[in-house]
């Protein structure tokens, strides 16, 4: 409907990520296509891959792949993204191969706690900055058990694959404003019209930057529109029971 698109568009996550010229956009669209088409191992495997590629972070669909059984679409999803990395490298030689690792220590250690991630929040509230960099580790962990402990009950495949794709941006170090876009997915999977459940993309306008500019806040409101998310799917996945 023109009210869900306009939602979707008007988003502070949507726009930001659009303005920058980021890949999230690109990202939704490859994951909706993997949910679309997850039973079909390679159109599922591909676009997974091509999405791991561009994102790392979105590693745990795989494991998400496998938990549901789709044990071909994991491993083509896995062996492409491998393939068209090294290939990505040996185009340009292998050049800075060796140093990449701590190009990227590095940059975890200057901007994770800018941004929204868990890090960031831990920081922001006072945490020692070791136990700050543990709360990703915890709290995606703790998603990934309760993923495969719901698959291997055999619950909505809708509530796991949304699940799923908030571990990703949890475990992630680093999270800018833009990454909250994938949010459209378990809110399309749950409400695919117009809802007001919607209007929860809406509240990331009252922290409309890329970074938290050293305020708990920013980072806690992030969190805590996610967790209502969390709970609305969850309610809508078990409440009927």
């Amino acid at each position: 409907s023109d009210l869900f698109d306009c939602n979707i568009a008007t988003s502070a996550p949507v726009i930001s990520s659009v303005r920058l010229g980021t890949l999230t956009p690109v990202l939704v669209l490859l994951l909706a296509v993997l949910w679309r088409w997850r039973d079909n191992r390679w159109i599922a495997g591909g676009a997974l891959a091509l999405a791991i590629s561009l994102k790392l972070f979105l590693w745990p669909l795989v494991v998400w792949l496998a938990l549901t059984r789709r044990y071909a679409a994991a491993a083509i999803a896995l062996v492409a993204a491998a393939v068209s990395t090294i290939a990505a490298w040996a185009a340009i030689g292998f050049d800075g191969l060796a140093d990449y690792p701590e190009l990227v220590r590095r940059l975890t250690d200057v901007v994770a706690d800018r941004g929204y991630s868990l890090v960031a929040l831990g920081v922001e509230a006072g945490l020692p900055r070791g136990a700050a960099e543990l709360l990703p580790w915890i709290v995606g962990i703790a998603l990934l058990a309760v993923v495969a402990a719901l698959a291997r009950r055999g619950e909505s495949e809708q509530f796991t694959f949304s699940l799923m794709v908030l571990a990703a941006i949890a475990l992630t170090p680093i999270v800018w404003l833009h990454y909250f876009a994938l949010l459209v997915i378990p809110l399309a999977l749950f409400r695919p019209r117009f809802a007001m459940a919607w209007a929860l993309l809406w509240l990331f306008w009252l922290t409309p930057v890329q970074e938290n500019e050293g305020d708990l806040w920013r980072p806690l409101l992030a969190a805590s529109i996610t967790l209502v998310v969390v709970a609305w799917i969850g309610r809508l996945s078990f409440g009927s029971r």
